[in-house]
């Protein structure tokens, strides 16, 4: 009963932290993502999904 009622309280601040009074920006602060791959094709991928809003660049160029 006890172990019950430790994890019931451990839950309910869990359940609890997550209301906070913050909410989260959708447009972002505007500033430019940096962002580094280990190969190109997931560099591509990245840029698709990114679009404008971020710098991508691949460890391994193409062909390699």
């Amino acid at each position: 009963m006890k172990k019950w009622m430790m994890l019931a309280f451990a839950f309910s601040l869990i359940v609890l932290g997550g209301c906070s009074g913050k909410t989260a920006e959708s447009e972002g602060d505007g500033k430019k993502l940096y962002i580094t791959t280990t190969i190109g094709q997931i560099a591509d991928a990245v840029k698709i999904i990114a679009g404008d809003k971020a710098e991508v660049h691949s460890l391994m160029g193409p062909g390699t």
